[in-house]
C-alpha cells in the first residue's frame, strides 16, 4: 500500500452532526417541495436560509435556522407567494435582514434567531430588492430597481426610512446587485443594466455618499453584453471584482462566466470569462480573509434545464486558483445562488437541486461545505473551462438622480413548517427523529491495516458500506445477519475512510477509520 502520514483523532460519529467542512447537509422533509436560495452561517454556526416552500402550485417564502449540531431552530413560510428570495445579510446580535422579490413587489424583513419578525415592508411598484449592506452607525441601505428607475433606500436600524434616492442610467432596465460600504463609510453600488431591448447589457459602479449623493460613476460595457450579479471587495487590496456572466440574453447557451476586477475608484483592472459549451454563469461572489475571491455558479454540459454546480477561487487580480464542478455528464440539476465565508462555518454555498438529493429527490434546501479546496464527499465532475477576456470600455457620464418616495404595506402572519437535516453524501439523516445513535456498534482495530472487525451489541448487521473521503464507495457487502462482522480492506490505499453500517430493524451509524501501511 501507498505510504500515507495522517494525525486524526478517531471517534464514532453516530450522525455526523458535528462534521462541518467538506460535506454536504440538506434540509427538508419528504413531504415537502422546497427551494433554497440564499444563506449564511454566523458567528455561533448557525445557519440561516432563505428559500421558498411549494404548497399546491405555490411558492411561499420560506425562512430557516438551524443549530450548528444541525437541530432546527425554527423554519416559517410567509402567508404570500410568488416571490423569490434575493438577499440575506448577518446584522448582528442575533438579527438577520432579507429580501424577496416579485418582479413586481419586494420585501425587505428582520427577524431574529427565534423567528420573531422584528419589523418587515412589503414594497409596491419595486421590481426587486436585491443587496443589503449596514454602515459603521448601524444604518442599512437596500438597493433594487423597477424597469428603469435604481433606487437606494436608506433605513434606521428599526426599520424607519431615512430617505429613498432614484438613479436613472439611460436603460431599458436596471437591477441594483450589490451593495458595499467602503472604508470611508460611503456607499459603492453595482447595477446590471439592459439597453436596446436587451442586445446591449452593462455593469455601473455608483459611488454615493452617506446622504445619497453621488461621488462618481462608472459603466462598463463592451461589443459583448455582460451582466454583474454580485460584487465583493478585497480586503487586503481594496480591489472590487464583479461576478456575472456575459453573452447574448436572447440566447443563454451563450453565456459564459465572467469577472471583471476594478480598483477601489473603480478603475478598470481587468475581465475574465470562463466557458464550456453551453450556459455558464456566476451567482455570487465572496471576499476570503486571507485574500482573494470564491463564487458560486452554474455550468451546463448539456443544452438541457438544470446543471452542475460550479465553484471558483481567484486571486486578488482575478486570477483563477481552482475550479470545482459537482454534478453529472448529464447536468442532474444543481444551482447554488449564495456562498458566504464566516469564521464559523469556513466556505458554505446554498442552493439546491437533484445532484445532492435526500429527503425529495432534490426539492430540499442545500448547504455544501468545503474545505479549503473546495471539496465536498461526493458527484465530484471533472470539467474543463476555456478562458478569454473582453475588450472593455469605461463611460463616466453622471447619472440624474432624486429623492421620491415609496408606498409599502406590512406582512401578514407567518406559517411554523418543520424540516430536519441530512447528509445526502452518506445517506444518513443527522438531527432528526430518523437519526439513530448506535454507541453499542464498534469498530477494531482503529486504525487498521486492513483487517476490520464489527461487533453491534443487540443488534443485526444487514450491510456495510465503506466510502473514500471523497464519497466514493470503495467496498460495499452484505452483513452477517449477526452481531458481528468483518470487513477486508487490505488491498485498500492508505488513509481514512468512513464506515456506514446498517441493522436488520433500519438503524445506521457512521464511522471514521484509518487504513495504514
Amino acid at each position: 500500500m501507498k505510504q500515507f502520514f495522517i494525525l486524526i483523532a478517531i471517534f464514532i460519529i453516530p450522525t455526523l452532526a458535528s462534521s462541518q467542512s467538506n460535506s454536504v447537509i440538506n434540509y427538508g422533509d419528504s413531504t415537502q417541495l422546497l427551494i433554497g436560495e440564499k444563506g449564511v452561517v454566523d458567528q455561533s454556526g448557525n445557519t440561516i436560509i432563505l428559500g421558498r416552500h411549494s404548497k399546491q402550485g405555490q411558492d411561499y417564502p420560506l425562512i430557516s435556522c438551524f443549530d450548528a449540531n444541525q437541530v432546527q431552530k425554527f423554519s416559517i413560510s410567509l402567508n404570500t407567494t410568488g416571490y423569490v428570495a434575493s438577499k440575506l445579510i448577518d446584522a448582528g446580535n442575533g438579527e438577520f435582514i432579507g429580501t424577496y422579490s416579485s418582479g413586481v413587489n419586494a420585501i425587505i424583513l428582520k427577524f431574529n434567531l427565534a423567528g420573531d419578525i422584528l419589523w418587515s415592508k412589503v414594497f409596491n411598484n419595486v421590481a426587486d430588492l436585491e443587496s443589503i449592506a449596514i454602515d459603521n452607525t448601524g444604518a442599512i441601505y437596500v438597493a433594487g430597481g423597477f424597469v428603469q428607475n435604481l433606487y437606494l433606500i436608506k433605513l434606521l436600524a428599526n426599520g424607519s426610512i431615512l430617505w429613498v434616492k432614484q438613479y436613472q442610467l439611460g436603460s431599458n432596465y436596471v437591477f441594483g446587485r450589490g451593495l458595499i460600504v467602503t472604508p470611508s463609510n460611503n456607499v459603492l453600488l453595482m447595477a446590471s443594466s439592459t439597453y436596446m431591448g436587451g442586445t446591449s447589457n452593462r455593469i455601473s459602479l455608483l459611488h454615493i455618499n452617506p446622504n445619497g449623493t453621488m461621488i462618481w460613476k462608472k459603466t462598463y460595457y463592451s461589443n459583448v453584453g455582460f451582466v454583474g450579479n454580485d460584487i465583493a471587495r478585497s480586503p487586503k487590496t481594496g480591489h472590487y471584482l464583479i461576478a456575472g456572466y456575459s453573452g447574448n440574453l436572447n440566447n443563454a447557451n451563450t453565456l459564459n462566466a465572467f469577472t471583471l476586477l476594478v480598483d477601489s475608484a473603480g478603475n478598470y483592472i481587468n475581465n475574465m470569462v470562463l466557458g464550456y459549451i453551453w450556459w455558464d454563469a456566476h451567482y455570487a461572489v465572496e471576499a476570503l480573509p486571507e485574500g482573494g475571491f470564491v463564487s458560486s455558479g452554474l455550468c451546463k454540459p448539456q443544452e438541457i434545464c438544470g446543471g452542475n454546480g460550479m465553484f471558483i477561487k481567484y486571486t486578488d487580480m482575478n486570477d483563477t486558483v481552482l475550479t470545482r464542478v459537482y454534478g453529472a455528464q448529464s447536468g442532474q440539476g444543481a444551482i447554488f445562488q449564495d456562498i458566504h465565508y464566516s469564521n464559523s462555518g469556513g466556505i458554505v454555498a446554498f442552493g439546491g437541486g437533484s445532484t445532492f438529493g435526500y429527503w425529495n429527490n432534490g426539492s430540499e434546501m442545500e448547504t455544501l461545505r468545503f474545505n479549503n479546496n473546495l471539496e465536498v464527499n461526493c458527484h465530484r465532475y471533472n470539467q474543463t473551462l476555456t478562458k478569454s477576456s473582453l475588450s472593455i470600455l469605461t463611460d463616466t457620464t453622471m447619472l440624474s438622480e432624486s429623492g421620491v418616495s415609496l408606498t409599502y404595506t406590512n406582512l401578514g402572519e407567518v406559517v411554523l413548517e418543520h424540516l430536519k437535516a441530512a447528509d445526502p453524501c452518506l445517506q444518513i439523516p443527522l438531527s432528526s427523529s430518523d437519526a439513530v445513535t448506535m454507541t453499542t456498534c464498534s469498530v477494531y482495530p482503529n486504525p487498521s491495516r486492513g483487517a476490520i472487525q464489527l461487533h453491534m451489541s443487540g443488534e443485526k448487521i444487514a450491510g456495510i458500506v465503506v466510502y473514500d473521503i471523497m464519497g466514493k464507495v470503495v467496498h460495499s457487502q452484505e452483513g452477517s445477519r449477526m452481531d458481528k462482522d468483518r470487513i477486508d480492506m487490505r488491498s485498500a490505499m492508505s488513509g481514512v475512510y468512513i464506515l456506514r453500517v446498517e441493522s436488520v430493524s433500519g438503524k445506521r451509524g457512521v464511522h471514521r477509520v484509518l487504513i495504514t501501511d
